[in-house]
Parts: C-alpha cells; sequence; structure tokens
C-alpha cells in the first residue's frame, strides 16, 4: 500500500475518496472535497431552516424527536430546544449492546434536571444481524468516509427506527445531532440512507429488520418525517469544547466524547485499517493537523503505532503484560492531557476479541474476506 502522506496534514495518498495533486497535497487541504458535498450540505440546511422556521406546536403534539445518545452534542440541543426554541421534543434514546456506560449515565442526568418526556428502544437481535453483516461485507468503495461504514451503518439504523417511529406519532422532524465534521459527509434523506445500507447488506435484510414499516416510509405518497442535522447546518458555529464545559458547569454531563463512546471502537478501527489502510478517525486527526492541534510529525507517528496497537496487538488472542505496556504507551500519547481518557481507550482497544465475539465475527476470517478483496 502507498503510505505517502499529504504535506499539509496527514492523510494518506490512497485513502478512500481523496485525491492529491503533484505537490503530493490532498483534495481536502486544497479545499475540493468541501465543493463536493456542497449540494448535501445545501439540502441539510434548507431542512434545518424549514424546522427553525415552524413555530411550536399548539395541539400538545411533539415538535421533533431528539435522538438522545447521552453524547454532548444530543444534550446541547435538547437543552436548545427546550429553552431557546421552546419546543417540545421527544427524546429517543436506541439502546445497543455496546453502549457506554457512562453516556447512560449522562442520560440519567438530562432526565433528573429537565422535565421531558423520554423513550427507550433496542432490538439486539436485529442490531447484531446487521452490524455482523456490515463489518463482513466484501462490499469495498473508494469514496469519501467509506472508512467509516459501520459507524455510518449504524447512525443510519437508529436513525430510520426513530422516522418509523416518528411516523407513527406523527411528529414532523426527527433530530440527529453529532459533531459536523463526521457528519458532513452523510446525508439526511430517508431514501438515500435506505439506498446505503441497501448496497452494503441488501434489500432481504432490511426489510427482515423493519418489515412492513419501512415500506410505509418509503411511500413517495406518504409525508414523511424530515431528518436534521442541525450542528451540520450550525457547522461554523460548532464549538465541541464549549459544549462540553457549559454542559458540566450545569450539572449535565461527565468524563469525555471517548468516554461515551460505545465499545465498538477498536473493532471499526480494525475494519477501517485492514480494509482502507488508515485509523477510523483519520479524518478527524488530519483536521486536528491543520488546525495546529497536532504536530503533523507526531500525527504521523501515533497513527502509525496505533496501527500496529490494533492489528498487530489487540487481536492477539493471549496479549502479554509487554504488550499491554505498550499499548498504554499508545493511549497516552493520543491522551497525554488525561489519564482517565488513555485507560478508557486502553480498556476499549483490549476488549476487541470481546467485541468481536458478541458480534459473532471471527477476526481471522474477517481477515481472510478482507484480503481477497
Amino acid at each position: 500500500m502507498n503510505n505517502q502522506y499529504c504535506k499539509k496534514c496527514m492523510l494518506k495518498s490512497n485513502h478512500p475518496g481523496i485525491r492529491y495533486d503533484n505537490d503530493g497535497v490532498c483534495s481536502i487541504c486544497r479545499g475540493h472535497n468541501e465543493k463536493d458535498m456542497s449540494s448535501n450540505y445545501n439540502y441539510i440546511l434548507n431542512d434545518y431552516m424549514e424546522y427553525n422556521a415552524v413555530p411550536p406546536r399548539k395541539d400538545g403534539n411533539y415538535d421533533c424527536i431528539l435522538m438522545l445518545s447521552g453524547g454532548k452534542d444530543s444534550i446541547n440541543m435538547l437543552k436548545k430546544i427546550v429553552t431557546e426554541q421552546g419546543k417540545k421534543p421527544l427524546a429517543y434514546t436506541y439502546i445497543h449492546p455496546f453502549e457506554s456506560e457512562n453516556a447512560e449515565k449522562n442520560i440519567d442526568k438530562v432526565l433528573n434536571a429537565m422535565d421531558i418526556d423520554h423513550v427507550y428502544f433496542t432490538s439486539y437481535k436485529k442490531y447484531k444481524k446487521l452490524m455482523n453483516r456490515v463489518f463482513t461485507s466484501k462490499t469495498r468503495k473508494d469514496k469519501y468516509q467509506a472508512e467509516k461504514a459501520p459507524c455510518i451503518a449504524c447512525s443510519y439504523y437508529m436513525m430510520l427506527s426513530a422516522c418509523i417511529f416518528a411516523l407513527r406519532m406523527n411528529i414532523p422532524y426527527v433530530m440527529y445531532c453529532a459533531d459536523p465534521n463526521q457528519m458532513l459527509g452523510s446525508d439526511s434523506d430517508i431514501t438515500k440512507i435506505v439506498d446505503y445500507l441497501e448496497n452494503i447488506v441488501g434489500m432481504e435484510l432490511l426489510l427482515e429488520i423493519f418489515g412492513e414499516p419501512l415500506s410505509e416510509l418509503l411511500n413517495k405518497n406518504r409525508a414523511k418525517p424530515k431528518i436534521i442535522f442541525p450542528y451540520v447546518a450550525m457547522f461554523g458555529k460548532y464549538d465541541g469544547d464549549t459544549i462540553i464545559t457549559e454542559l458540566k458547569a450545569e450539572g449535565l454531563y461527565e468524563t469525555s466524547p471517548i468516554e461515551t463512546g460505545c465499545s465498538l471502537y477498536a473493532l471499526v478501527n480494525y475494519y477501517s485499517y485492514l480494509k482502507y489502510d488508515c485509523a477510523h478517525f483519520a479524518l478527524e486527526n488530519a483536521s486536528a493537523v491543520r488546525k495546529g492541534i497536532w504536530p503533523r510529525e507526531m500525527a504521523i507517528e501515533v497513527e502509525k503505532k496505533f496501527k500496529d496497537a490494533i492489528l498487530i496487538i489487540a487481536s492477539k488472542t493471549e496479549i502479554n503484560e509487554r504488550d499491554k505496556e505498550y499499548l498504554a504507551s499508545v493511549c497516552h500519547m493520543v491522551n497525554p492531557d488525561s489519564k482517565p481518557k488513555a485507560q478508557y481507550m486502553f480498556n476499549l482497544i483490549l476488549s476487541l476479541r470481546e467485541v468481536a465475539n458478541k458480534l459473532e465475527i471471527d477476526l481471522n476470517s474477517l481477515t481472510a474476506n478482507y484480503d481477497a478483496e
């Protein structure tokens, strides 16, 4: 594989969906990818502006579903909807087998502090079946954010579940909140979301999972809820650090973003390294280099060691003390300012095989499957 790095950030020249010019500079640094995503951004912005223009409902029904994950973004937006917009949201949480305990604790804090209606949904068997198919799929695309397919598929699955519920409850909008750097290349159009999942897992499995409600959701003659990505629409105003500081001051949030992330962390990185030769968060890491948060050479060094930590050490059937020391040093390099974050990452990486087993995925077979592509 080609290991040439962009001379301005640290994306590899074989990163999916990224082009390089004769000077060795990637298309993101040149601003070309922003142009490619402009139509998607405009679609998201128009739906967000429509949502903002609609006044609160006077019939007592919900103005929107807010997908409450327990992360900083959904908690912050829930607060804004209630206190600034004066609208009535229904908080909706989809619990999956790999949910972070810290995220669940944050949800409890919010429910104790705010007078809101809240529902939980889950279907472990369906979720596991979908994610097993995503991780083992031989579909490989050289498209922007292709390395994030497991996370995108997971979020799309939960969005569709929320939309089906919204359709039954006559709720016009479903709010999905996440860092805009992660969501800018994602679709909020229901038809495109279904197309994305169908391309990876097949329509037969989607109909098995969602049943007739999926057909109702795709019915062109029926009004359907719109998915809103508020932070993508507010892209230039997003400040994750400020959100965390404010929420902690109000007692609505603890820990850090990585500590509210799910336990699929190591497996999604295993997937992205094997299939696309990059970390799952390569785009975010490169963005940190461009912003001057990380020195470029240090980021490249960390990326190389992190790859070894995932592919060579974490995938072992038995991990000795020397291996653990190496893992701990890598986690500290990634999180030099926080021992709790480094320890949390360390535990996530160590759980790679355990998590894969829960999804009934054999790592050795997965490697052979990707190598055969």
